[in-house]
């Protein structure tokens, strides 16, 4: 019996660890003050249902769909709905110049994006003309009637959540499709580098590459780590490295709470614990 750090696609790990651990706090994060848990099965209720909205909303298998926002449950919860939809995730550096933002949107011909403050979404207003298949911008926060003029139209999250959760008796067999039909070949992400020698280049990613590091990353932690290691993650998830350690509660099991900013990132680590951190060099 394979242990679920050796499944072979994102989807086998993130199904079997639901399955397997449905209970288990998988991932915290802060709200007024407060830690807040969400378990596997929680988190993946609330993808299944995004990822209702995401097909309901014209989303097809294959198509791109970009995020463009800060490490956190809702980066989390977007990335796995995206593939629930049978999509590809298509990470945007929240520092990206307007140019290099317009860039990326349109080499990967993404038609919808997630975002996750006013500042990033009016830069997608103001290169919006730019980007023509850019038709739909999900938000996770409050926006008032009159506030943008762009030329895409914005959804909230709890919109598109509600919207999937009413279509979950038609389209719940399609995401169950989406995960249990991948292959290791797929591709589950394009991410594109930095743009600091030219323009951004898009590394296309398959489930085989991701899964692949897991398990060596299992073999190499056995007998070190266990599935009860607690994370505190500020990496962002952009990054390949940080991606990775995205897909660690799936496949080794881990909690991962999600730092608040890097300047509460002191005050974080002494109120989490965590006893595994993965950085980089300042």
């Amino acid at each position: 019996m394979q242990t679920i750090a050796q499944s072979r696609t994102i989807h086998e790990a993130y199904c079997r660890r639901t399955k397997a651990n449905p209970n288990k706090v998988g991932f915290r994060y802060k709200k007024a003050g407060e830690w807040k848990s969400v378990t596997f099965k929680e988190h993946f209720d609330s993808t299944k249902s995004l990822a209702c909205g995401l097909i309901y909303s014209g989303i097809k298998k294959g198509d791109r769909v970009c995020i463009l926002a800060n490490t956190s449950i809702f980066w989390s919860e977007f990335d796995l709905a995206i593939l629930g939809a049978g999509a590809i995730t298509v990470p945007i550096y929240p520092t990206n110049t307007p140019e290099d933002t317009a860039y990326i949107i349109n080499h990967s011909e993404a038609s919808m994006l997630f975002v996750d403050d006013f500042k990033n979404l009016q830069k997608l207003a103001d290169i919006s003309k730019n980007c023509p298949k850019l038709k739909k911008v999900v938000v996770n926060f409050e926006l008032r009637t009159g506030d943008l003029q762009a030329a895409f139209e914005v959804i909230s999250w709890n919109a598109l959540h509600d919207l999937g959760l009413n279509q979950l008796p038609a389209l719940g067999a399609k995401v169950d499709s989406f995960h249990s039909e991948a292959k290791p070949e797929d591709i589950f992400t394009i991410c594109y580098t930095s743009g600091t020698t030219g323009l951004p280049k898009g590394v296309v990613l398959t489930h085989s590459a991701i899964c692949s590091v897991m398990e060596d990353v299992s073999k190499v932690l056995q007998g070190v780590t266990t599935e009860d290691e607690f994370l505190l993650t500020f990496l962002p998830m952009s990054h390949i490295f940080g991606k990775w350690e995205s897909m660690t509660p799936y496949f080794l099991g881990w909690t991962t709470s999600f730092a608040e900013s890097i300047d509460a990132l002191v005050s974080n680590l002494s109120e989490v614990r965590p006893t595994v951190w993965v950085a980089v060099p300042r």
